[in-house]
């Protein structure tokens, strides 16, 4: 299982700090777990309704060109960073 930690503390979203655990299996890569440090800013909720949504899900099957078009109040909402660490642990 490899651990990665996206810090996206220089753009506009509450939630500054993404950890995900990923497990390989062959070419496929699982998302065991994810922790989304909270910041005094924003909804408790988000953070662990996304961690829910995506556990033991694989990297693949997550839609990121969808997460791209959520919105908030904020610059950047918490689904369009989702699919920013998605997207980069596809090309990793």
């Amino acid at each position: 299982m490899k651990r990665l930690e996206f810090d996206v503390s220089n753009e506009d979203t509450c939630m500054k700090t993404w950890v995900f655990d990923i497990d390989e299996n062959g070419s496929e890569q699982i998302i065991r777990n994810l922790d989304i440090k909270f910041t005094r800013q924003g909804c408790m909720g988000h953070p662990k309704s996304i961690s829910a949504l995506v556990k033991n899900r694989s990297v693949e099957s997550i839609d990121t060109d969808l997460l791209a078009e959520t919105t908030c109040a904020r610059g950047k909402s918490c689904g369009m960073i989702l699919g920013q660490c998605i997207s980069q642990i596809r090309n990793n």
